[in-house]
């Protein structure tokens, strides 16, 4: 039995009180409870995906165009009178220093984008089958006169 008080009117059912609000017109109201499963999803970190990068070493070879002068000697015969300009460095010992130039080839390394790698994320909805054990309460009513069992109708 209940701890709680109850007045005489009440009566006492399946180890309930049954209060005289719920009865209306010698009725007796008894609810019958029944479980659902309810199932939830929360967001949690099922992997990763790493992602690494090597830095490769290669060889690399340019062809590349260099041009340079080169000095080719030539004699010619000549016969004419000699003029005052020709005529300053005239019978003096000297060396005259003529430039050679050509083109040298200067290498310098430069960085740029040749690729992109690009990962994405899709959420995809998949179907998957949870169970469990869930309770219900059932009803049994017996008869006064005949104490058979029955099922109350549902």
């Amino acid at each position: 039995m209940s701890k709680h008080h109850h007045h005489e009117s009440d009566e006492v059912v399946a180890g309930q009180v049954v209060e005289n609000s719920q009865r209306a017109s010698d009725e007796v109201r008894i609810p019958v409870r029944e479980e659902e499963l309810v199932a939830g999803t929360q967001v949690e970190e099922q992997g990763r995906v790493h992602v690494h990068k090597d830095v490769v070493t290669e060889q690399q070879t340019l062809n590349v165009p260099v041009q340079r002068e080169q000095v080719s000697v030539e004699r010619v015969p000549v016969d004419r009178a000699a003029e005052t300009v020709d005529a300053s460095g005239a019978f003096q010992e000297g060396d005259i220093e003529v430039p050679v130039m050509g083109e040298e080839v200067m290498t310098s390394k430069r960085a740029h984008v040749v690729e992109e790698v690009r990962l994405h994320k899709d959420t995809v909805t998949e179907q998957e089958q949870v169970g469990g054990t869930v309770r219900r309460e059932q009803v049994w009513v017996e008869d006064a006169p005949d104490t058979t069992p029955r099922r109350a109708k549902q």
